[in-house]
């Protein structure tokens, strides 16, 4: 898939996503919005928590090396 074919199928030649997040946590105030590092961890440990709960988490997982 070249930068070419992309660009036929495409509508737009950027993205038009935005990073910045002040409208969001403007518009919902009794939110908490955390730092996308940190929502990723919460995440991932709510899904390990979840996993093991219902007995479903893997044996067998890759160890990340530098934690």
């Amino acid at each position: 898939f070249s930068l070419e074919d992309q660009d036929k199928i495409l509508k737009a030649g950027r993205s038009n996503n935005e990073l910045e997040c002040s409208k969001l946590v403007d518009a919902l105030p009794e939110c908490t919005i955390n730092e996308i590092h940190v929502a990723c961890d919460l995440v991932f440990q709510r899904m390990k928590e979840n996993l093991t709960a219902d007995g479903t988490y893997p044996d067998k997982l890759f160890k990340r090396a530098n934690r």
